[in-house]
């Protein structure tokens, strides 16, 4: 089930189910060497959610590119390759330490990756749980309509 959604512009915003997952995942800004290890803490058809409990030690801002290598043993023959964009970013510092979250919109994968992601959902979609919406994701009201205008 898709669910849908208004922006603050009332434009849908079509959201696939996000599933909670814990699966390693390497990532680098596009073209460079240095790997940052992560987790996933949810995944859906259009990317993942990555966290870390190092915030200090990870560049990553909104709108950078990763190359990301996600590893899901025991469900897809492979390690996962793909592009993705990050579309959000939270930090929750406590003293030396603290976690940071990272959306990441998957922007492009090839063929047989793509294969690999459709059976991770797959396998997903049956093992794990789907992630409730918070209040602030639900259904927002249509704007009023004059004479068809906004």
């Amino acid at each position: 089930m898709k669910i849908v959604k208004k922006d603050s512009r009332f434009r849908a915003i079509v959201r696939a189910p996000r599933y909670l997952s814990e699966l390693q995942v390497q990532a680098k800004t596009f073209g460079s060497p240095i790997l940052y290890k992560m987790n996933t803490m949810d995944a859906s058809l259009s990317g993942v959610l990555l966290s870390t409990n190092n915030p200090q030690s990870i560049p990553f801002k909104v709108n950078t590119i990763l190359e990301i290598t996600l590893f899901a043993e025991g469900i897809t023959e492979k390690p996962i390759n793909f592009v993705g964009k990050i579309v959000r970013r939270d930090d929750i510092v406590i003293d030396q330490g603290g976690k940071s979250s990272f959306g990441v919109k998957i922007i492009d994968i090839d063929h047989n990756n793509s294969k690999c992601w459709d059976v991770l959902i797959e396998y997903l979609q049956e093992h794990s749980k789907e992630i409730e919406l918070r209040q602030e994701d639900e259904f927002l009201p249509r704007p009023f309509v004059a004479n068809g205008r906004r």
